[in-house]
């Protein structure tokens, strides 16, 4: 019997409590003193931009329509586009003509090949280093041979299989 008396008083207290914090959010709203600073806030702006009724200002759409005609840079670019890339050499044009042949002398680093050209039907014997119209000897292999030219900064390659 005694403990269903605290029960009651701590229900009770409880209770008092939550009709005490109700009452008091009824009666004093915390959200009224933002409100009036809000409304307040907006009436001095309005005043401030000359429209004291608060109704819509008259905008003179002419007068606005040909500010922004007038403008000589309405229409340019915010940001430059990339510039173009430059482009790659023409390798296989330099090597129309070109025939690489199985024929071949040395071997590692000194190995030579014969290579016929449109001017040398014959064929010389070129090494890595020499030149073939316009384009370096970087690598000899037993399938092939690769050509280069830096242009750009940039080293471009094209392989020529050897043939007959």
């Amino acid at each position: 019997m005694f403990t269903e008396r605290i029960i009651m008083g701590v229900g009770a207290a409880v209770l008092l409590f939550l009709g005490a914090a109700v009452g008091w959010f009824a009666f004093n709203d915390p959200t009224e003193e933002t409100r009036s600073d809000l409304a307040w806030d907006l009436q001095q702006a309005q005043q401030r931009q000359g429209n004291p009724g608060g109704g819509s200002a008259s905008i003179d759409f002419a007068a606005l329509e040909e500010d922004v005609v007038e403008r000589d840079n309405l229409w340019d670019e915010l940001i430059s586009p990339p510039p173009q890339r430059p482009s790659p050499p023409d390798l296989a044009g330099a090597l129309r003509g070109v025939t690489v042949t199985r024929e071949s002398m040395g071997s590692g680093n000194d190995m030579r090949v014969r290579i016929r050209t449109s001017s040398d039907s014959r064929g010389s014997w070129m090494g890595v280093g020499d030149e073939v119209n316009g384009l370096t000897i970087i690598e000899i292999t037993s399938d092939s041979v690769v050509f280069g030219r830096e242009a750009h900064g940039r080293m471009y390659t094209r392989s020529v299989s050897r043939g007959n």
